[in-house]
C-alpha cells in the first residue's frame, strides 16, 4: 500500500497516471488495487483524486504569493486543462465557485478534500 502510494505521489502531475499503469508498477491486479485501497475505504482512482486536489488547494492558497495561473496549477496537479481541473474542483468541493474565486479568498469557502456524494 505504501509503495502505490508513493508511486502516486511520484507520478501525481501525470495526467497519464492510470489504474493500470499503477497496478503494472505494483506487479499486481487492478482488481489487487481496489481491494488494496478498499482497506482504506477509497477507490485508487478518488485516492489520486483527493491528493489531485489537496495539491490543488495548497498551490491555489499560495497563488496570491506565487502568481501562479490556475491553468499552471490544473497542469500541476495532474489535469490535462483548465476547463477539466475547474469541474473536478467544483465537483469534489461541492461549490459555486470556481479555483480562481477560491483562490481570493484565504480559504474562507472552507473547501477541504471531501468524497463526492454518492
Amino acid at each position: 500500500m505504501e509503495s502505490a502510494k508513493g508511486y502516486i505521489r511520484q507520478y501525481l502531475a501525470d495526467p497519464d497516471l492510470s489504474l493500470d499503469r499503477l497496478a503494472t508498477a505494483e506487479n499486481v491486479s487492478v482488481r489487487k488495487l481496489h481491494e488494496v485501497f478498499a482497506a482504506i475505504g477509497e477507490t485508487p482512482a478518488a485516492y489520486v483524486r483527493h491528493r489531485r486536489m489537496e495539491r490543488a488547494t495548497a498551490l491555489l492558497a499560495a497563488r496570491r504569493q506565487t502568481r501562479q495561473s490556475v491553468g499552471s496549477i490544473a497542469i500541476a496537479c495532474g489535469f490535462r486543462d483548465t476547463s477539466t481541473f475547474v469541474r473536478a474542483f467544483t465537483r469534489v468541493f461541492q461549490c459555486t465557485c470556481t479555483p480562481a474565486q477560491w483562490s481570493l479568498t484565504d480559504g474562507a469557502l472552507d473547501a477541504a478534500p471531501v468524497a463526492p456524494a454518492n
